[in-house]
């Protein structure tokens, strides 16, 4: 069941969760097509200036020209499809403890996990670029007004990810 939702994701932990995206300090999660055919870059999404974008990539930061990006991919949070398909599962399983109302109760959590966790996987989670310009991406930079003045780019950190 798991397997036939596609969904967008970043990096486990480089993005919060839907219901913290207007609270959480961080950028989101980018991935840039560059026209040199250089492979993709991905990191967070920092600030974009006039001509140039800005991508903490590890711990450092990289500038990119504008006109150097064919297409890029803005990640928003990651969706919560396996947590829903896993709930669906056990209270799938759970169901054998209702005797013979399994006849009832085993069908109101398929059809019903099934669908929420469809749902879910299909949330569009992301934007791309150039289907949308660098005007609305911004807003899911970290710095969405631009590099602030006066700061060193060598002072940014990037978010915390723990290892798992």
């Amino acid at each position: 069941m798991l397997s036939s939702c596609y969904t967008i994701k970043a990096p486990q932990g480089s993005v919060p969760k839907r219901g913290d995206i207007t609270t959480d300090a961080f950028g989101g999660w980018i991935a840039l097509s560059l026209t040199s055919g250089q492979s993709s870059i991905e990191g967070e999404f920092i600030a974009v200036s006039n001509d140039s974008l800005y991508v903490i990539v590890g711990d450092k930061v990289e500038r990119h020209a504008i006109r150097d990006i064919s297409s890029a991919r803005v990640v928003l949070f990651n969706t919560e499809s396996k947590a829903y398909g896993a709930w669906t599962f056990l209270g799938s399983v759970a169901t054998i403890s209702t005797g013979s109302f399994i006849i009832f109760t085993l069908p109101i959590w398929l059809i019903s996990g099934i669908s929420i966790t469809t749902a879910e996987a299909s949330r569009i989670n992301f934007y791309d670029y150039p289907d949308y310009n660098w005007e609305q991406l911004i807003k899911y930079a970290r710095f969405p007004q631009g590099m602030p003045q006066g700061m060193d780019i060598i002072d940014l950190k990037p978010r915390f990810i723990p290892k798992h």
